[in-house]
């Protein structure tokens, strides 16, 4: 079942419809048409509701829109820069406030499974928006893979506060 608490692109839509949300390649996209997009690829993972799904670096667009559609299908993103098992992720339940799974790149080790909760994002974003004055800013953009940490959280915190993001 779906959290609550999970990121609501729908919820972004209302508040932002019209305004750019993304742009890829020379393509910008508006909030609403985002979200058609991720409404269509969400079909392909409805059947999976509550399951992990591993998301493998592909083309940044392609990457963003099974992202969310990931999540606005009930499920978590496995997100992974490389292919690896997802075995150990069958019929293992899973905090409703988790966002999605992450792999560490393993430079210190083995790769290791880390997990990112909405929640703390969300505070997490309040608290950027508030010290980095981010209220007057209109276009976000990472130097970071999309595959880590911090380039989803900068996908996530500019979708989350109306800005543009520019993926490369």
């Amino acid at each position: 079942m779906k959290s609550q608490n999970q990121f609501s692109l729908e919820s972004l839509v209302s508040k932002f419809n019209f305004k750019p949300a993304l742009t890829v390649a020379e393509t910008t996209y508006t909030y609403q048409e985002l979200f058609e997009l991720v409404q269509t690829a969400a079909k392909r993972f409805k059947n999976q509701q509550g399951n992990v799904i591993k998301l493998v670096n592909k083309e940044s667009f392609e990457f963003i829109v099974n992202f969310l559609a990931i999540l606005q299908s009930g499920n978590y993103p496995f997100v992974a820069s490389f292919a690896r098992s997802q075995s150990s992720f069958k019929n293992i339940k899973l905090n409703s406030q988790i966002l999605f799974l992450g792999l560490t790149s393993g430079t210190t080790g083995q790769p290791k499974i880390y997990c990112r909760d909405w929640q703390s994002w969300k505070k997490g974003f309040d608290c950027c928006n508030k010290l980095f004055k981010l209220t007057s800013i209109r276009n976000i953009i990472t130097g970071s893979p999309l595959t880590t940490s911090l380039g989803l959280h900068t996908l996530i915190l500019a979708l989350y506060l109306g800005k543009k993001f520019f993926a490369c």
